[in-house]
């Protein structure tokens, strides 16, 4: 007896309809901060960028300051402990 080889794609489609809210809320809302591993940018990660991502959000609460998925990975990579 052989084996067959032949395997349905149908067992690998997954309907994603009801998958999606109706009122989003997304936790990280500012996409401003460079992103990582962009050596070939002008605009790289430094210390100097996390310091002008928190003058420009000066009047902001800390908590919105931090709402970046980059600057929080940045922070992490730089042991910085609150």
């Amino acid at each position: 007896m052989k084996a067959d080889p032949y395997f349905p794609n149908e067992y690998g489609i997954i309907s994603l309809r009801h998958s999606f809210p109706k009122q989003p809320n997304p936790l990280f809302t500012s996409f401003e901060f460079p992103i990582e591993n962009r050596s070939t940018s002008s605009i790289l990660q430094t210390k100097k960028a996390v310091l002008d991502h928190f003058q420009k959000y000066n009047g902001s609460s800390f908590f919105a300051r931090l709402k970046d998925f980059h600057l929080l990975l940045y922070i992490q990579i730089l042991n910085v402990r609150f």
